[in-house]
């Protein structure tokens, strides 16, 4: 039987554990209401994997324009795509907002 399609998926759960009342089932379907939970505080996903936030607080972000095309750059250009970025003034209260946290700004 595929509980997902009932209105009531979850209560298979609890009718192995204890008979089922009516008074009794009043009280789990709204203890188990999802919209009286709390809203979680979540970090945007793609954000992180495309970071690194410092010891210090600072945010580490890859340099733009070395993934690819890389024939018509010079060696100089694209070992400086290595060296190490950190996000500026600009962007860093939106970056904090997305990721729920204080961060630094580079100096």
């Amino acid at each position: 039987m595929d509980f997902r399609r009932q209105k009531s998926w979850y209560r298979h759960l609890f009718d192995t554990l204890i008979p089922v009342s009516t008074q009794f089932y009043f009280c789990y379907t709204t203890w188990l209401d999802w919209s009286n939970l709390m809203p979680k505080l979540k970090s945007h996903k793609g954000l992180l994997k495309r970071i690194r936030v410092t010891a210090k607080g600072k945010v580490k972000v890859r340099r733009a324009f070395g993934g690819h095309l890389r024939s018509h750059k010079s060696g100089k250009l694209m070992r400086s795509y290595s060296s190490p970025n950190y996000v500026g003034k600009a962007d860093i209260k939106r970056i904090g907002a997305m990721l729920k946290m204080r961060l630094k700004p580079n100096k």
